[in-house]
C-alpha cells in the first residue's frame, strides 16, 4: 500500500488532468454512492489528481483511491484550497488556431449512417438553426446532408466513454473537422438534449474551449484526439462563472437540454468572429440530382434560417431562368413541373439576412 503524504502543493497542481470528452453518467468521476459516504471535497482533490474515485473509503486518517493509494486528509483539503484560488479569473477562452480567412460559410454533414435517424437530423438541423441566429456574426452554417467534402463531418462513435467529443481548428484556417456522436447513448435522449449536444461540440470545432476550463483543472497545454494543440487565451467581457454557457464541460452528465446561449456565449462567438464588411452567405442544396421527367420533387436549402430568407429558380442548360419559385420562400422546396430530358440547374439563395445571400447551383438531370 503506498502513503501520499504532503509535499510541495504546487507540484501537486501540475498532475490535476481532465478530458475534453463529455462523459456519460456511468462514467462520472464520483459516484452518488460513494459521495454519501465520504466528504465531496476530499473526491474533488483526489479526482483534481487524476485518481478514480468509485469505491473511495476512509482508512486511518487518509482516504483510500484505487485499492491501494492513502492521502492525507489535511493533504487533500490544502490542495483543493490552492486549486480554487488559482481558478478565481477563470473566464471563457479559446484556443490558439480559430476559423480564419474567407472560412465563413461551413458546410456540416453527417457521416456513418448518422443520416438515416431522422431524430439525429432533426437534431443537427435545430443545432445549425441557433448558431445562424445569433447576429452580429460572420459564420453561416449549412446542413450538407452526407456530404463527404463537408468542412465538420460527424461520424458515429462507439466510444461508451462519451456521448460526443470533437476536434478543434487546426492551423489552416478551417474548423475542426471532425465531430465523433454516439448514436447508442444519443437514442435514450430528447431531441433537445441531442441539440444541445451538437451545438457544444461545434463550438469545439470553431476554437471554443469549456467555458469552466479552468475551475475542472483542464491545462492550457492541451490536445485534441488528433494531437492538435489547444492553449487557452482568455475571451475579453466574459465572467469568472458562467452557468448557462452551452460550453460548461458538463451538460453531457447532467442530461441538459437546448434553451439559449447564454449572454456570454453570444459575447464569445461575436468577439471571435464579428460580422466584417464583404462577408456574404452561402447556400446548399439538399437532394437528389436525378428527377424523373414528371412528379413531385423534394429539395431543401441547407442553411437554416427561418421561413422568408430564400429565393428559388430553375435554370437551362443556356444558364436561361426558366422558372422562379415566388411562393417558396421556406428552406424546403416541394415542386413538380413537366420538364424535357436533359441538364438543369436548381439554384437557391439567401435573402433578408445580415449578410447578402450568393446564388448555389446545383445540377439535375432529368430523365
Amino acid at each position: 500500500m503506498k502513503m501520499l503524504k504532503p509535499f510541495l502543493l504546487l507540484c501537486s497542481i501540475l498532475f490535476i488532468i481532465s478530458c475534453r470528452k463529455e462523459v456519460a453518467p456511468e462514467q462520472s468521476a464520483v459516484s452518488e454512492s460513494t459521495q454519501s459516504r465520504v466528504n465531496p471535497e476530499h473526491l474533488q482533490a483526489a479526482w483534481l489528481l487524476g485518481f478514480d474515485t468509485v469505491g473511495a473509503r476512509y482508512l486511518n486518517d487518509g482516504l483510500l483511491v484505487g485499492g491501494d493509494v492513502l492521502m492525507d486528509k489535511q493533504y487533500l483539503e490544502n490542495l483543493l484550497k490552492a486549486y480554487k484560488a488559482s481558478s478565481a479569473n477563470e473566464r471563457h477562452a479559446h484556443t490558439a488556431n480559430l476559423v480564419t480567412g474567407n472560412n465563413t460559410n461551413i458546410t456540416v454533414s453527417l457521416q456513418d449512417n448518422l443520416i438515416n435517424t431522422y431524430s439525429v437530423v432533426l437534431a443537427l438541423q435545430g443545432a445549425l438553426s441557433h448558431l445562424n441566429a445569433v447576429s452580429d456574426c460572420r459564420l453561416n452554417f449549412m446542413y450538407a446532408s452526407n456530404d463527404a467534402n463537408a468542412d465538420i463531418k460527424i461520424y458515429r462513435s462507439y466510444d461508451f466513454n462519451s456521448y460526443a467529443y470533437a476536434f478543434w481548428p487546426t492551423g489552416n484556417g478551417q474548423p475542426g473537422s471532425k465531430v465523433y456522436f454516439n448514436l447508442d447513448l444519443a437514442n435514450g435522449r430528447t431531441q433537445g438534449q441531442n441539440i444541445l449536444l451538437f451545438v457544444h461540440e461545434i463550438g469545439h470545432c470553431l476554437g471554443l474551449r469549456h467555458a469552466d476550463w479552468d475551475n475542472i483543472g483542464e491545462p492550457v497545454a492541451a490536445y485534441d484526439d488528433d494531437w492538435t494543440y489547444g492553449g487557452a487565451t482568455y475571451i475579453p467581457g466574459t465572467p469568472t462563472y458562467d452557468a448557462s454557457s452551452v460550453m460548461n464541460h458538463d451538460i453531457g452528465i447532467l442530461g441538459l437540454s437546448w434553451s439559449s446561449f447564454s449572454t456570454y456565449d453570444i459575447v464569445a462567438l461575436r468577439y471571435l468572429y464579428p460580422l466584417e464588411t464583404g462577408t456574404v452567405f452561402e447556400s446548399y442544396i439538399n437532394g437528389p440530382v436525378n428527377i424523373s421527367q414528371a412528379g413531385q420533387h423534394n429539395h431543401s436549402n441547407g442553411a437554416a434560417y427561418s421561413c422568408g430568407n430564400y429565393e428559388w429558380r430553375l435554370l437551362n442548360a443556356s444558364a436561361q431562368v426558366i422558372y422562379d419559385f415566388w411562393d417558396e420562400e421556406c428552406g424546403g422546396l416541394e415542386w413538380s413541373n413537366i420538364l424535357s430530358p436533359g441538364t438543369y440547374y436548381l439554384e437557391a439563395r439567401l435573402k433578408n439576412t445580415e449578410a447578402p445571400g450568393v446564388w448555389y447551383s446545383k445540377a439535375v438531370n432529368v430523365q
